[in-house]
């Protein structure tokens, strides 16, 4: 990046030569130090620069990046795109005021795609600078033109820079968004964005969870939060039975269950998942409820069904969309369903013998 800049400069130098005296501007480099850049005051169309390997050739065929550079107005806009895509490799808008430049638009990705730098609107007196000190890279934070916050920039993720405070102060985390407005303040020991949900955790290391916007979604109650595709699952390290205890959020903020569930599987269909009241449903892997909390007893799917109770104790089946397809009359379910039988039991003192997906009795070979 660095020669690539070098290179615009010498390029522009050049130009300068034939469109009259140049104006020495001065120009923040996200790489490091600063580029100057000559250029002319006499108005000239912008001139398009071929370059391989931040070395000029003759046609856009040939390039790897092409630049622009022109002045238009109180204007100089210099801007790179990669030829594959087109997806801007550094962009600056400036303009001038009196015999200074200052920033209105600038971003910057390095070839791998990493963002390198970003402004917006700092003529407006509003906005956010990326910075970059050596490996280093930093945020300022613009309001009324004045400098009013700075952080050092741990990542960026979806348009959402998770940030965390600069100078001898305690290394917590938040995120901003691109115009430098806090979305998750920062105050937690760490952030991380998984499936579109920041996952977060507090000084006594609980976690919770906000959505992309900043709308808190899961409350500080949890040893560890895991997003799925359309739900967050909750975890805590209590052990019931030798198993660990597991719960469900939606992608709203819904509580689906508490962490009182064994484990989440949807493998073999609609997952069973205990409610307040201690009564059970199933919950389908897009965190819709298929069936309310209303069954005493419950089986996993096997085979399509699923055994459940109701609260006089009567076992039936269930298919994936929690339909009642064996009606409420069996004392015990044996079996679960498998290659189209399941086992059951009328009562306690009554032998076991195989049915089929209608509840049929089959005669036992």
């Amino acid at each position: 990046m660095k020669s690539f800049l070098v290179l615009v400069l010498l390029t522009l130098v050049t130009l300068t030569k034939t469109i009259g005296q140049p104006i020495n501007f001065k120009i923040y480099s996200p790489t490091g130090g600063f580029l100057k850049i000559m250029y002319g005051t006499n108005k000239k169309p912008d001139t398009t620069y071929y370059l391989k390997n931040n070395k000029l050739v003759a046609s856009l065929k040939e390039s790897d990046i092409y630049v622009k550079a022109g002045e238009h107005n109180d204007t100089i806009r210099i801007s790179s795109f990669y030829t594959a895509n087109e997806q801007p490799a550094l962009n600056y808008t400036l303009v001038r005021k009196g015999k200074e430049l200052q920033y209105v638009d600038y971003s910057g990705y390095e070839p791998s795609g990493e963002l390198i730098g970003y402004a917006h609107n700092l003529n407006a007196g509003k906005g956010i600078l990326l910075v970059k000190d050596r490996d280093a890279m930093g945020v300022e934070i613009y309001r009324g033109g004045n400098k009013i916050a700075q952080y050092g920039l741990a990542r960026v993720e979806q348009e959402r820079l998770i940030v965390f405070p600069v100078g001898n102060v305690k290394k917590s985390q938040g995120v901003l968004n691109m115009e430098g407005d806090v979305v998750i303040p920062v105050e937690y020991d760490l952030v991380r964005l998984e499936e579109h949900v920041f996952i977060v955790k507090n000084d006594l290391q609980k976690w919770g969870a906000f959505d992309i916007n900043g709308k808190a979604l899961v409350p500080f109650d949890y040893d560890d939060l895991i997003p799925r595709e359309n739900m967050v699952v909750t975890w805590i390290n209590v052990r019931n039975n030798d198993k660990e205890n597991y719960g469900l959020y939606d992608k709203e903020g819904n509580m689906i269950t508490a962490p009182v569930n064994p484990l989440i599987d949807f493998s073999a269909g609609p997952m069973p998942v205990m409610g307040a009241d201690g009564n059970y449903g199933f919950v389908d892997e897009n965190a819709k409820m298929v069936t309310p909390f209303e069954y005493k007893y419950v089986r996993n799917f096997s085979d399509g069904l699923a055994a459940v109770a109701n609260q006089k104790g009567e076992f039936g089946f269930i298919d994936n969309s929690g339909k009642l397809v064996v009606p409420y009359k069996f004392f015990s379910v044996v079996m679960n369903f498998e290659n189209g039988k399941a086992r059951v039991s009328e009562s306690r003192f009554k032998k076991a013998y195989a049915i089929d997906k209608q509840g049929n009795k089959i005669v036992d070979p």
